[in-house]
């Protein structure tokens, strides 16, 4: 997809890029949705006291993968016709601030769709129907959660945007250069998206069980749930947790 953006830049040729962006798109959804339901689902079973293990992650997940394609077929399917939007018409701003309101009710209606296909055995459609609801009864929560979520990986993820900017910029007068820029930053962007995904996931799964059961999970108390953050201390508990709890006996 980054060699794509690169050789449409320079060809001035968007049609590259959104044919790279419609292909790519699938198969990472189908990724991230599917290691994302296997560590909730250990997650989950390790606040209840059970000893879940990677493995048993990884077989839940396989159960549901039909759920996880069909989900992620769908994902993928809105993310390009946000892209078109941008692209039809002749009055560009509008198409942009009405793909961008809709890529923001999109992402703040199915905040919990995840956790839904991990926890309860319900289609791609039921988990969004489940994620609308929570999200309308604990809207404050998932909403800040996000935003500090993002905003603190946001500084992490410099050197690795720095790098692929710097590839793209190259690629036009030296392909070679370009490329390897290019890899270099998606090299140190990687890790710091990996524990991005990861922190979230422990985050909106916290939230699922209040918003559900109100009971208080994993790092987080019940005011941590109710209270917008403030200086990201309760990131920093789900990163503590998931590094004592996951990491470790994973390794």
């Amino acid at each position: 997809l980054a060699l794509a953006a690169a050789a449409s830049g320079r060809r001035g040729h968007e049609t590259v890029l959104l044919v790279s962006f419609a292909v790519a798109l699938y198969p990472v959804t189908v990724s991230s949705t599917f290691f994302n339901v296997a560590l909730m689902h250990v997650v989950s079973q390790r606040w209840k006291g059970q000893q879940a293990s990677v493995r048993d992650g990884l077989l839940l997940a396989r159960q549901r993968l039909g759920t996880i394609l069909a989900w992620s077929l769908l994902a993928a399917t809105v993310g390009v016709a946000m892209q078109l939007v941008q692209r039809i018409g002749h009055f560009a701003w509008i198409e942009r601030l009405l793909a961008l309101m809709l890529n923001l009710a999109w992402s703040v209606a199915t905040f919990f769709v995840v956790p839904a296909l991990a926890l309860e055995d319900i289609g791609p459609l039921a988990a969004v129907k489940r994620s609308s609801s929570v999200v309308r009864r604990r809207w404050p929560e998932s909403l800040t959660g996000s935003i500090a979520i993002g905003g603190a990986a946001g500084f992490a993820l410099i050197p690795g945007m720095l790098g692929c900017i710097a590839g793209i910029a190259a690629f036009s007068s030296d392909p070679v250069s370009g490329a390897i820029l290019l890899m270099m930053g998606v090299a140190m962007a990687l890790p710091v998206m990996l524990y991005l995904s990861a922190t979230s996931a422990v985050f909106s799964l916290a939230v699922w069980e209040y918003a559900n059961h109100g009971v208080q999970s994993g790092p987080f108390s019940a005011e941590d749930l109710q209270r917008p953050f403030r200086g990201g201390e309760h990131i920093g508990r789900a990163r503590r947790w998931i590094k004592t709890r996951v990491l470790r006996r994973a390794l």
